[in-house]
Parts: C-alpha cells; structure tokens; sequence
C-alpha cells in the first residue's frame, strides 16, 4: 500500500506533556512486536523516565494530531584506535554524542518520512549542543532491518554490519 508524504509544515515538535495521550496508538511492528520496547516504554516506562529525568521527551503532531514521539540524552561514542607505533596498544577514545533513546512512529503514520524529520530535527539540536558542551555524533539502537531498509541509506547513518539483531549506528553531526 502507497502512503502519502507529509507536508513537512504542518509538522510540529513539542516537549512531552502530561495531557499527550499515546493510548490510542499502537508502536508495534506491524508483525505485532516489540523487539525494541518503544510500545512497552510509551505504555509501562514514561512515568520512571519522566520522574528521574533521564532525557527529554518530545510529542510529534501533524495537522494536531499526536503521531510519534522520541527522547533524547547525552551520552557518547566510543572508537577503538590503534597506536601507529605499536599493534599492541589498543584504547577507546570516547566522543560526545545525542542519544535518540527511542522512537515510536504510529502505524498509520509510517512510511511518510516522518522519521527522517525527526533525525534532521535531532541533528539540529546536537549541532546547537555542540556550541555550548561539544556534540560531535548522533546515535541511536535500532534493529539490523530497520539499519539495512532506513536509518543507513535514507539518514546516513553507519553501523557495524558484523552484528545481527538490534544494531548502534551512529552519524557525524559536521
């Protein structure tokens, strides 16, 4: 089945709010499942989230209706590097990063980019944290699918392509 695009304009992004209401949407695979827990986070983990402030929440409307939602935290990269001089001597340099915790697409609203504008969404803001307390990558866990179908042809994200099931991928933000 063909869906439609989106006008991008009538896109709007909103810090979490107590009166959004998820209920009434569904982000399982269209399989049923879960393999991320993005449908288990919306429904069972919010409130600990929220209440520890883990990271922040945001709300996606279009035309005002509530259609998606993902949350963001600091955390970093690590990148194994080998010294030049010796083979032997192998250390993890660790770069800061922009953590997209999760996403949840609705059902319905999947296939219209609407991915794609929150990863440009969340690139901005990585690059405005990066004026302020350094932010060189976006990152995110997702599965092997959905790296191989979106994340790294549409949004140029990398990954490790030796790992099966969920996958890290990451994109420079400069």
């Amino acid at each position: 089945m063909h869906r439609l695009m989106i006008d991008p304009s009538k896109l709007r992004f909103f810090h979490f709010s107590e009166n959004d209401d998820f209920s009434l949407l569904d982000f399982r695979q269209f399989d049923g499942s879960d393999p991320l827990n993005v449908d288990k986070f919306i429904r069972e983990e919010i409130r600990t989230y929220v209440d520890n402030r883990l990271g922040s929440i945001y709300s996606v409307k279009y035309e005002g209706k509530l259609v998606a939602f993902f949350t963001l935290s600091m955390s970093c990269i690590g990148y194994l590097t080998i010294a030049s001089n010796d083979d032997s001597h192998v250390e993890t340099k660790l770069y800061p990063a922009l953590l997209i915790g999760k996403i949840g697409i609705d059902k319905a609203y999947r296939g219209r980019r609407i991915g794609q504008y929150i990863c440009s969404f969340c690139s901005g803001i990585g690059q405005e944290l990066n004026r302020y307390a350094g932010c060189a990558f976006l990152i995110l866990r997702t599965t092997a699918s959905l790296a191989r179908r979106y994340y790294a042809p549409k949004f140029n994200f990398n990954w490790n392509t030796r790992e099966k099931g969920n996958v890290w991928m990451y994109r420079k933000l400069f």
